[in-house]
């Protein structure tokens, strides 16, 4: 997996409220799972019922753990949890709404945990 920078910004102004994290370790970091709304119910005939409801980003949660982590991205990070509920994702692939779930700083390797609820590019 390439090392690509994920930003994070809130959706109101906040001089302390926007982050671009560069060292993102490949390893512990979830950013391109991908799941279809699926539901399987079994039928009385002993077959089975496939209900497709498609894809959609909303579904994503994402995993980022970071190598070193400075003590001003800490504080962002912190302020983002504290004051912000939704702010805008910014990942390889595209611009998305989400909400920082959990920051956990004191971990061996520092890691966020986003949940995405909305594509924010358009595409």
């Amino acid at each position: 997996m390439n090392q690509y920078p994920v930003g994070l910004s809130t959706h109101l102004f906040d001089l302390n409220g926007d982050v671009v994290l560069q060292n993102v370790a490949p390893a512990g970091t979830a950013l391109g799972r991908l799941m279809r709304r699926v539901n399987r119910q079994a039928t009385l005939n002993q077959g089975a019922f496939l209900d497709d409801l498609g894809f959609t980003d909303g579904d994503r949660t994402i995993v980022v753990s970071i190598d070193d982590v400075t003590e001003e991205q800490v504080a962002v990070l912190q302020n983002i949890v504290r004051n912000h509920a939704k702010l805008f994702l910014s990942l390889w692939d595209g611009c998305y709404n989400a909400v920082l779930q959990t920051f956990d700083p004191d971990a061996g390797r520092p890691s966020l945990t986003l949940l995405i609820y909305s594509r924010a590019d358009n595409r």
